[in-house]
Formats: structure tokens, sequence, C-alpha cells
């Protein structure tokens, strides 16, 4: 979680519904000082709704008292009600209450039977429920305060890229490079899996992005798939608002990223043996086109890995690795007893005697969408979405399609491993020295999985390094953003330390309550010299002539429409 570089003051957040997206970032000692004074403010408030309630409440003790009227008993057969809130009432109507008879034989038209109980009953409830409601609200005050995410904005913000120089080589890509797949994989492994740690997934507005993985058909051309036709395994996110990639937009856009991954065979027909340049045999791996030369990055037919949305992961496990049994799988198999000397008694392990490499492809799609409905850009057309000339600043849409886009890159399986290499196994994760601990029967799955998630975790990172200006810190990296598109640099939400959101709305609205209490509850002199509260004044002056207006109206339109009335009740009548 960040701590700096953020937007503080009154902001909009887009995720959020209705009165609610208006939100004021402020430190959390200034929250504090907030809910807390306002928890004091309602508090305070109690002695106003006592003065408005004080006249309400006698006169409606006193229509309570004529609900019923049984002759009075003598004290010492029935209690009066009355005796139940004698305090109550002394407290409020002052001397009045003792035209009301409290503690002696209750008068005839005291209140007596389940009607007059029920009028206690909701005399009382009217007395103590502001109380209730009071302490309530003082309470629920403290919910103003609503999360801690903010608005990035960085000094450092840009799209940087490396620039090669023969002086230095590619040291600091490649550190760069390394680390960021380093950090997708390791916050995949911690945030993407069903017992993520919740502590150390908070780094990105969204824990995960949410998938779904399920069998599918091959998706190379030929019968190259180890599985046949429907060996293949496909994950995807389906399409997803990209609000959950922390961007802050009126229309987010929806992306979707899909991987399909399938062993790929290995016959004589596509691997054999050939020699390298030095004069070393090595195994050769033909699934490309028949006029190209052999080639590790491109088995989808007519096609090149750089083409983005496509790649290609060879899985070369190192043979004689001892598992504990037997495996047929197509990418990390174990066929073969290890033999051990004549005097081995330990247990029996199985190893793969070949050192050809198994081979996991995986094709690799995506889609940028501007609604669920469309329309929609895949790796096959987005060059034709939209984008900002140079003459004018991008529209917030366009700066959406602009990160979305970067997001993507490096998104892919073959990103996921091109610099980590056998890092990237979950399998190099199970190896203790040459022995590997049990591996589920479709171990190519999880790996499969595996990089997904990482690809996932990857677009979260690509989004944050832009606008946290990352890249910046390592040596070669220039930041190429057009000067149109640096909107993108305070769009994009992250969690923040140190700083907490209030409710826009309901802090003015809270405000608001309370000094329209006080107001009304103040005593103003009218023109005779009557001292009257305020809310008493509003009701003589303008609520009560409204009202009077809006039911003489209602009663004159009711009159003119009699014939029509009439009419229509003749029609009705007829058709019974």
């Amino acid at each position: 979680m960040s701590t700096n570089h953020v937007k503080s003051g009154l902001w909009i957040e887009y995720s959020q519904a209705g009165l609610n997206q208006r939100q004021i970032l402020v430190t959390d000692y200034q929250s504090g000082i907030i809910t807390n004074a306002l928890a004091v403010l309602i508090t305070l408030t109690a002695a106003p709704i006592y003065k408005l309630f004080k006249r309400p409440l006698y006169l409606l003790w006193k229509k309570i008292s004529s609900w019923d009227p049984t002759p009075p008993v003598a004290p010492q057969d029935e209690p009066a009600h009355g005796e139940l809130i004698r305090m109550a009432v002394e407290s409020i109507a002052g001397d009045r209450w003792q035209h009301i008879s409290l503690g002696k034989p209750s008068a005839p038209n005291g209140p007596r039977g389940p009607l007059g109980f029920l009028g206690v009953a909701f005399m009382l409830v009217l007395l103590v429920g502001p109380t209730i409601a009071l302490i309530v609200t003082s309470i629920v005050s403290a919910g103003l305060a609503t999360s801690k995410v903010a608005l990035s904005s960085d000094a450092n913000c840009g799209d940087y890229e490396f620039e090669f120089n023969p002086r230095t080589y590619a040291d600091p890509f490649l550190e760069y490079e390394r680390e960021a797949e380093s950090q997708a994989a390791e916050y995949a492994r911690k945030c993407y899996g069903p017992t993520s740690v919740a502590t150390d997934c908070n780094k990105f507005y969204s824990q995960n992005i949410t998938y779904k993985g399920n069998e599918s058909l091959c998706p190379f051309y030929g019968d190259v798939c180890e599985g046949g036709r429907s060996g293949a395994y496909t994950l995807t996110t389906g399409l997803v608002s990209s609000t959950v990639l922390g961007i802050n937009a009126a229309n987010p856009y929806f992306f979707g990223r899909t991987t399909t991954c399938a062993p790929i065979i290995t016959e004589k027909s596509y691997v054999k043996v050939g020699v390298s340049d030095r004069g070393e045999e090595q195994w050769e791996y033909w699934y490309g086109s028949s006029l190209a030369n052999y080639t590790w990055a491109n088995p989808v037919k007519e096609s090149h890995w750089e083409i983005k949305g496509y790649s290609m992961g060879f899985v070369t496990f190192t043979s004689f690795i001892f598992y504990p049994h037997h495996r047929e799988d197509p990418v990390f198999p174990a066929h073969d007893k290890a033999k051990f000397g004549p005097d081995y008694k330990g247990p029996i392990y199985y190893i793969n005697k070949s050192t050809r490499a198994g081979v996991l492809g995986c094709v690799d799609e995506y889609q940028i969408c501007k609604s669920l409905t469309g329309p929609c850009w895949n790796n096959g057309n987005i060059s034709s979405i939209p984008q900002a000339p140079s003459d004018r600043n991008a529209t917030e849409e366009e700066n959406v399609v602009y990160l979305l886009k970067r997001a993507l890159d490096f998104s892919t399986s073959c990103g996921s491993v091109q610099f980590r290499q056998a890092e990237a196994l979950d399998a190099q994760s199970k190896l203790a020295h040459s022995q590997s601990l049990p591996l589920p029967p479709k171990q190519w799955e999880v790996e499969a999985e595996k990089l997904f998630q990482t690809s996932l975790a990857r677009m979260q990172l690509n989004v944050y390094d832009i606008v946290r200006g990352t890249p910046a810190s390592y040596g070669g990296y220039h930041d190429v953003l057009a000067t149109n598109y640096r909107g993108i640099c305070k769009m994009v939400k992250i969690p923040v330390l140190g700083r907490t959101n209030i409710n826009f709305w309901g802090l003015l609205g809270t405000l608001s309550a309370v000094l329209l209490i006080w107001t009304m509850s103040m005593r103003w002199k009218t023109a005779s010299g009557e001292k009257a509260l305020m809310a008493v004044l509003l009701w003589r002056k303008v609520l009560a002539p409204v009202i009077k207006s809006i039911g003489d109206a209602g009663k004159c339109i009711w009159t003119e429409l009699e014939p029509l009335r009439e009419f229509l009740w003749e029609s009705f009548a007829r058709l019974w």
C-alpha cells in the first residue's frame, strides 16, 4: 500500500453507486476528528429535539387520556396507567401535568383498558425513541469514513521503454523484467489461490482478477495435441470491467483474457535430432510452417510469436528426476523404475530416461470492449481501436483504452516464463535436489493455471508501474508517454496508508440535519410579541397554507370532475 503521491480532497469514485461516489480524501487523523466531531454534534441535538417534541408529546398525552371513558376504580383495586409515566409527563409539560389525575383514582377520561395501555406504550416509545436514535446515529456516523483508496498522482508517472545501449548492454532491462515477472508470480501465488493471505494482497486496488477453467478443444492446426481433439485446457476471465485494475472512469470499458494450453505430441514427424551450429546434437521441434526452420517460439501455423496475443511455451524438464509414483503426464512423464545398487532397500522411484523435452503449447487471446454488448477489439484487430490524435488531449475513454492495451503487454504465457525460465514452473518448486514431491496426474494443467494467474497479476502490475513510474528507477528507461495522454496519470485507484475517504454527501447531509434541528428549535419573536419555535412559525406561515391550498385545489378538481366521475360510474354499471 502506498503512503504518498495521491490526490487529496474531493474526488469521484465511479465504481460506487449514487450518493456514495463523491468522496473526500483526508488523513486518518483528520478523519478521526471529523467523525468524532459529528458524533458530538449529533449528541448535542438531544436538547433541541426535546424542545421540538415537548409540546406535541403533551398534546398526544391529552389525546390518549380521552380514549377510554371507563369509570374510575379505587387505587387499591387497580393502579392508574398514568402513574407509569408521571415523571415523564412532569418533565415535559411542566405544571400542566397536575391537571391530569396521576397517582390518584383515575379520572373518567383517564387511559384505561387495552387501548389506554397501547397509548401509554406508544407514548413511552416516543419518549425513548429519539434518545436511542441519537445514540445509534452517533455510532453510525463513524461509517462516513468509507475506504482507504485514492487516485494516484505520482510525478514519475509515464510509459517507460528501454533504450538499448551497446556499452551498457541490456542489464537494466533484464533486471526490471525479471523483477516484474517475479513480483507477478509471487503475488499470484499468494493472492490467486484458495488460501490467499489477505495481508499480502493489498498492493493493488483489487486483490485479484477472477477466472474459470474448463476442458476444451485443441487450439492448434492439425492433430498435434497429445490428448486428441479435446485434449486442451482453457482458462478465461470472460468480460471483466477494467475497474478491477483500479481504472476510475465513468465508462471503464471491459477486457477479457483467455489462455488455452495443451501438451503437444513429440513424435518423429515433429521432433527429431539435429545438429546445432556448433556441431552438437540437439532435439529440434518442427511445429511451424514447413517452409521455415525449426523454432521453439512458434507452433502456431502462419503466425509469429511477436504478434501480440499468441505465445508458445516449450517446457523442458530435466531427465532423471526421481518421482515417487508412475506418471503418464505427457509433459512430466515418469515411466521407468529407477535402478539403484544391489543393496538398495529404499522406496521405489520412477524416472524419465528420455532427454527429449515435453512440450506445452499455449495460445493467448485478449479483447477490449466498450460495453458488454460491444463493440470489441481483439489481438487480431486491436490496431483499429480509436486513438486520440496528437493535436488534442485524449478523452477519458481513450485514456482507458491506452491503459488497457499497456496492461495486456507481457500478459501472456510466454511473458510469464521468458525471464525466469524453470523458476516459473510449479513442478520446479516441488524439487529437492533430484527428487520430486508428489505431483497431480495432470501437472501440465497446474502449470497452465499458474502461468495464467501470473499473466493476470502482471496486468495489475503493469497498470500500477505506469502510474507510479516504477521503471524510472532503472537505468536506460525513458518516458515515451505523449503529452495528450497524461490524463492516465490521475485515473487509477490504489490502496493507501494513513488516509481515509469521507462520504461527501453523508457528511453534508449530517451537518445539514444537525443545523436544521438546531434552527427549528430556536424561539423567535413574532410581530405580536409572542415567542414561538421556528418549527411552529414555519408550519403556520408556510406549510399549513400550502397544504390548505393543495387541499382546496384538490376539492375544486374533485368537484369539477363530478360529471366525468358520474359518466364513468354509469358506464361501469352498464358493463355489470
